[in-house]
C-alpha cells in the first residue's frame, strides 16, 4: 500500500493568445510531428499513431532540456476545437495539457492553453513549483511567438 502520508502537489496554469488565422490552420500544428515545423528544438518520437500524426490515443515521447523525458498520450482530439494530452514525466509528475481553439471576433483564433501539474510521489512533488513557475511563463511566451511567426512566414523562428 502507498504511503498514507503522501499528498500530491498540484499546480494549475493558464495562458492565452490570439493569432491571425482561423482554427483550421492552427489545429493541425498541435501535433508531435507538425510541431517540428515551428517549435525550435522540438523532436518527438512517435510511439503509436495509426495516421502518422496526432489523433486520439496517439502516444509519443520527447526529451526536453531541463525537463527530462516525457511520454505523451493524446486523450482528446476534436479538430479544429480542442486537443488534450496527458504527459508522464520521468521526474515523477503528471502534466495535463489542454488547448482550446475558438474563432476570434473579426477573424483569427483565440487559443487557451491550460496546464495542470500533479506530483505522483514526494520526489515528483519537488519539481512542480519550478516547472510551473516563471520558466513556464517564459516558455509559453516563446511558444506563442514561434507559432505566430510560423503562421505569418511559414518558417521556424530563428534563435
Amino acid at each position: 500500500m502507498a504511503d498514507q502520508a503522501f499528498r500530491a502537489k498540484r499546480v494549475d496554469r493558464e495562458f492565452s493568445a490570439r493569432v491571425g488565422v482561423g482554427p483550421e490552420a492552427v489545429f493541425p500544428l498541435l501535433c508531435p510531428v507538425r510541431e517540428r515545423e515551428w517549435v525550435r528544438g522540438w523532436d518527438a518520437e512517435v510511439v503509436f499513431s495509426a495516421s502518422g500524426v496526432a489523433e486520439d490515443g496517439c502516444v509519443f515521447r520527447n526529451d526536453l532540456a531541463g525537463r527530462g523525458c516525457g511520454t505523451w498520450v493524446v486523450t482528446r482530439h476534436e479538430p479544429p476545437r480542442a486537443v488534450e494530452f496527458a504527459v508522464f514525466w520521468a521526474e515523477g509528475y503528471l502534466e495535463r495539457l489542454r488547448v482550446d481553439l475558438a474563432p476570434a471576433p473579426g477573424g483569427g483564433t483565440d487559443h487557451r492553453w491550460r496546464r495542470s501539474y500533479t506530483g505522483l510521489s514526494e520526489e515528483g512533488n519537488r519539481p512542480i513549483e519550478e516547472v510551473a513557475g516563471p520558466a513556464l511563463e517564459a516558455r509559453m511566451r516563446r511558444l506563442f511567438a514561434e507559432l505566430e511567426h510560423f503562421l505569418a512566414t511559414g518558417h521556424i523562428l530563428a534563435s
